[in-house]
């Protein structure tokens, strides 16, 4: 099975048209259909251009960590596929980009010349009344609408998907910050809200991931800093 490493946000309005004539010269009507978008393997010339844009080098290199794996992935930039999505909802527009490669579950990528990460694997946490336990002195707090909520038991809606205000907490010593807030809706049909931590990178950090379906943010925490990363949604991946 095939996965993308994501980037989202604005192009210019140049790389827009060179992305959209390239698209009409390269698939030909021949293009690999997801829902109403479309996506195809760039040209080299548009390749050069997004990479340029992204900053990042052919002789970079792909690490990806993935959860439950000691070991990091290593890909080669120059041996990747650089895929372009289209939306055609409205106006055609480039909707995603990025990366294809092999997918073997859930992961957080880095690219550059060094391996970022440390080979030991991101542990699925559960909680006990809504606490999560990170070690003998850190502890997560997960909260619904202001009061305790504990994933394993906490009833949901008629329709078995979780509606309300939902927040985690990190509680470092007498220190609390929160770190997620998500309000979640019946159409936001999220079943359950997982969470996973591991000191996977080299520099010393913890790293936390909440996970609400497809979606999901990172946390980084280090030296009782924290820094959040708001991750990519979608079939395309997180």
């Amino acid at each position: 099975m095939k996965s993308i490493f994501p980037w989202g946000g604005d192009l210019t309005a140049a790389l827009q048209d060179l992305a959209l004539q390239d698209f009409a010269a390269r698939t030909k009507g021949k293009v690999v259909v997801r829902g109403r978008d479309s996506y195809w393997v760039a040209s080299s010339v548009l390749r050069a251009r997004f990479l340029k844009e992204l900053g990042i080098s052919e002789s970079d290199n792909l690490y990806l960590k993935i959860f439950d794996k000691v070991k990091t992935e290593v890909h080669s930039i120059s041996k990747l596929n650089f895929v372009i999505e289209l939306n055609f909802a409205g106006d055609t527009h480039v909707a995603s980009f990025g990366f294809e490669y092999s997918e073997g579950g859930s992961a957080i990528a880095m690219i550059g010349k060094e391996n970022p990460f440390k080979d030991v694997v991101m542990k699925t946490l559960f909680s006990s009344k809504g606490i999560y336990h990170l070690d003998a002195q850190r502890t997560l707090e997960m909260k619904k609408d202001g009061k305790a909520f504990d994933m394993g038991t906490g009833k949901r809606n008629d329709s078995e998907f979780l509606e309300g205000d939902f927040t985690l907490n990190l509680r470092m010593g007498k220190k609390q910050e929160e770190i997620f807030k998500n309000e979640l809706e019946t159409d936001s049909y999220v079943t359950t809200l997982g969470v996973y931590a591991g000191d996977v990178l080299k520099d010393g950090s913890t790293l936390i991931f909440i996970k609400a379906n497809d979606c999901g943010d990172f946390v980084k925490i280090y030296k009782d800093k924290t820094e959040k990363w708001k991750s990519l949604c979608g079939s395309w991946g997180c």
